[in-house]
């Protein structure tokens, strides 16, 4: 009786990236935040004030019931302001992409069937980045996984950017560097960037 032979992978590390894109010279720029609030959401921010200073006069010279519905009013609306908000990040979905023993796995939606897999031998070297996007006053920090192969195709090389923190990053590499089929590969540590101008009066995000 032959025993099965176990044909799964020993070594799964992945990179739960939100966006993978091919390119051949200069890699594309970043995804870019969405910019900070309009103005009828400053003018939402700040309404709470006018309808509270309203009850003073209301108590005064009006009906009581007029300055007890303003000041119920004033009160909620700061309430509201007070509530912390989560900005929206687009995009956010991240990908199901992944290094192994053979090499790089990419997911269904970020490559067609016959580029989904590159084997380490068409690897060269991974780069990997602590890039800032700036829109306004908002700071996202992207981690940037460049990896150069040499594969005969328009757009040989990828730009594969998460949101996880340079930690994960560094785990990554750390990894990759003790596998027998990544020696021949260059993997230098992160290059890290200053924050843009102004980054410390803005709101960074960083996430996990």
């Amino acid at each position: 009786m032959t025993t099965p032979v176990n044909t799964a992978p020993k070594t799964i590390i992945r990179i739960y990236p939100e966006t993978i894109i091919g390119y051949s010279g200069t890699p594309p720029a970043l995804p870019a935040p969405s910019g900070g609030p309009g103005l009828l959401s400053r003018i939402w921010r700040w309404l709470w004030l006018p309808v509270l200073l309203a009850s003073i006069p209301a108590f005064l010279l009006g009906p009581l019931v007029s300055g007890i519905a303003c000041l119920g009013l004033g009160v909620l609306l700061l309430v509201l302001a007070l509530l912390p908000t989560r900005r929206k990040l687009e995009p956010r979905v991240e990908l199901d992409a992944y290094f192994d023993d053979q090499g790089l796995h990419l997911p269904a939606q970020a490559a067609p069937d016959n580029e989904r897999f590159i084997p380490y031998e068409d690897i060269t070297r991974i780069l990997t980045l602590d890039l800032p996007a700036q829109a306004g006053k908002l700071v996202v920090w992207w981690r940037q996984y460049q990896i150069h192969t040499r594969r005969p195709l328009d757009n040989p090389h990828l730009q594969i950017n998460t949101r996880r923190s340079l930690d994960t990053v560094v785990s990554v590499l750390n990894r990759l560097k003790h596998l027998p089929a990544t020696r021949h590969i260059e993997i230098p540590p992160p290059t890290e960037t200053a924050p843009p101008a102004g980054a410390k009066a803005a709101r960074e995000i960083r996430l996990r």
